[in-house]
C-alpha cells in the first residue's frame, strides 16, 4: 500500500531495505496509531490487563499489542504469549 501495487515485497530474515523498514513502521503506525502506542507505553504498564484494555479501546485485538511491544523490544518474546491467538491451517480441505 505505501510503495504501489506493482513493487513486490518478500519478507526474509535480514531484509532491512528502506522499504521494508518503512513498510514495516507504516503498517505497525495503521494499526496501532503512534502517538496512541507512545503515550500508552509511556505509563510503563505493561500486564495484560493493560495490554487488552488498550487493545480494545483502539479496537484491534491484544495479541496485535503484544506483538509490537515484543517488536519493539518493550516485551520479552517470552512474555505475555497467552494473548495472542494461534491459528492452523489444515491442508486437508
Amino acid at each position: 500500500m505505501l510503495h504501489g501495487k506493482k513493487n513486490v515485497f518478500v519478507d526474509g530474515p535480514s531484509d532491512d531495505s528502506i522499504a521494508e523498514v518503512q513498510a514495516n513502521n507504516f503498517t505497525a503506525n495503521i494499526l496501532i496509531p503512534l502517538q496512541r502506542y507512545r503515550l500508552f507505553t509511556g505509563k510503563g504498564i505493561l500486564t495484560g490487563s493493560s495490554m487488552s484494555l488498550f487493545a480494545e479501546s483502539i479496537g484491534i485485538a491484544p495479541g496485535i499489542v503484544v506483538g509490537r511491544l515484543q517488536h519493539d523490544r518493550k516485551l520479552g518474546f517470552n512474555q505475555h504469549n497467552g494473548l495472542k491467538v494461534r491459528f492452523e491451517l489444515n491442508q486437508d480441505g
